[in-house]
């Protein structure tokens, strides 16, 4: 029988569930005052319960498969946020091919198909680099590479440190 993960770890079956089910449609008949062939024949009930038993695991494994959505919906949203270091005002827009930027208009190609996670590592890398030596503010600038390619760089006049980030 498959499992589903309750709310404390714990794995409810199709077994238990039925059980469960079984046991509180029993007490609701004595509390309502039902003897117990005043009611259902036990193939009905036992119907009733499978019909209820699959709502409530169709229900949980919705449930299980919405938090994971969310989970990764939120995870895919905080590792994409990269602000852009040009204008350090907007996100960048980064897919395997272009990095860009809607607020300042900075674009550039994406050759080496950087993800937003490594673009967010590389600028940290490099901001950490600098300040380990140097309290002034870099510059993130577009320049010219090799065969009509643009770079993106962080640069410091005072110390003149240099790094390649895109």
């Amino acid at each position: 029988s498959s499992g589903i993960n309750a709310e404390y770890g714990e794995s409810i079956n199709e077994n238990s569930v039925r059980d469960m089910l079984y046991s509180e449609f029993l007490s609701l008949r004595r509390t309502l005052g039902f003897r117990e062939d005043e009611f259902e024949s036990d193939e009905e009930i036992e119907q009733i319960l499978s019909e209820i038993q699959h709502e409530i695991l169709f229900e949980l494994a919705a449930m299980d498969n919405g938090s994971r959505y969310i989970e990764q919906a939120a995870a895919d949203h905080l590792t994409t946020a990269v602000i852009c270091p040009i204008c350090q005002k907007n996100n960048l827009s980064i897919t395997t091919d272009l990095v860009a930027c809607t607020g300042c208009g900075m674009s550039l190609a994406n050759p080496s198909h950087f993800n937003a996670d490594h673009v967010s590592e590389t600028l940290s890398v490099a901001t950490d680099l600098h300040s380990n030596n140097c309290g002034c503010v870099p510059l993130f600038s577009i320049e010219e590479g090799e065969e009509m390619t643009s770079l993106m760089t962080m640069q410091c006049n005072f110390c003149r440190f240099f790094y390649r980030i895109i």
